[in-house]
């Protein structure tokens, strides 16, 4: 094989690696479990929200050993999933929103007119945190929004944490 030829394996081999997720060593150095669950009432907290739980509310936080966090929260009658990471999803439409958080929200609209909802969490961050916040109940009103006021956002919300309720 000639050099040309073994220089673009050699690229092309470095940007495959490079694209492969990061693995997540603090799950498992901390002793995290990889699946948590919570039972309402009792305040939720995750690394930059937190949420209240009513008396028939649930949460699970899946960490699947890479560089995010899955938290599926069932609040009421709504049923939301939440991204915590740093690559959140692409959306054919993206619109700023305006909300008491005083924080970077887009709504997203992605295929079939599914509405999501996207927090910069720490925006003056080289590689910022962002929330993705999805749900099939999203419908881009003023419904959404109230909704998302519920979230208490950013580091400073981790007061009076519960426990999980099961740790497998």
């Amino acid at each position: 094989m000639d050099e040309r030829r073994m220089d673009g394996l050699r690229l092309l081999f470095a940007m495959t690696l490079a694209s492969l997720p990061i693995y997540s060593a603090d799950a498992e150095e901390d002793g995290w479990p990889r699946e948590r669950q919570y039972q309402g009432p009792m305040t939720f907290c995750d690394p930059y929200f937190a949420i209240e739980l009513g008396e028939n509310d649930s949460t699970t936080v899946s960490d699947p050993g890479l560089d995010f966090l899955l938290t599926y929260l069932n609040l009421g009658d709504w049923s939301v999933g939440v991204y915590e990471g740093n690559h959140p999803q692409q959306a054919t439409k993206r619109k700023p929103v305006k909300t008491a958080h005083n924080l970077e929200v887009e709504r997203l609209e992605g295929e079939n007119a599914q509405v999501s909802y996207l927090v910069n969490v720490t925006p003056d961050a080289s590689l910022p945190v962002f929330l993705h916040i999805f749900g099939e109940r999203f419908a881009g009103n003023e419904g959404d929004l109230a909704f998302l006021m519920r979230f208490r956002i950013g580091t400073p919300s981790q007061t009076g944490c519960g426990t999980p309720t099961y740790h497998p």
